[in-house]
């Protein structure tokens, strides 16, 4: 019966210090998961701030963009614009001319 009592004793113990093991490895595995999901959520907000500054920066390029393309198109009317009056001009000097030759 002694060894019988003695065999339980250090089955006992063994089971105990599996338990303690499989503890030790759970804790592990836990503190583990928790580093990842810091990890990941660092990331993620990483990720955030990174998008945040794309967009503000690629709205600040459509805009610059729309206000290249609001210049170009005065710089094109006044283009234009200066085209007609050189036109009309050309013409007056052109009468201006034979009426100074006919007369």
């Amino acid at each position: 019966m002694t060894n019988r009592v003695t065999f339980l004793f250090r089955l006992e113990r063994e089971k105990a210090i599996l338990v303690n093991e499989v503890a030790l490895v759970q804790k592990e595995r836990d503190d583990q998961l928790l580093m990842a999901e810091n990890e990941k959520q660092e990331a993620l907000h990483a990720a955030a701030n990174e998008k945040g500054s794309l967009l503000d920066r690629l709205n600040k390029t459509q805009n610059d963009l729309e206000n290249a393309n609001v210049e170009i198109d005065r710089i094109k009317r006044d283009a234009f614009s200066r085209a007609e009056q050189d036109k009309v001009m050309s013409v007056c000097l052109s009468l201006s001319v034979c009426l100074s030759v006919c007369l």
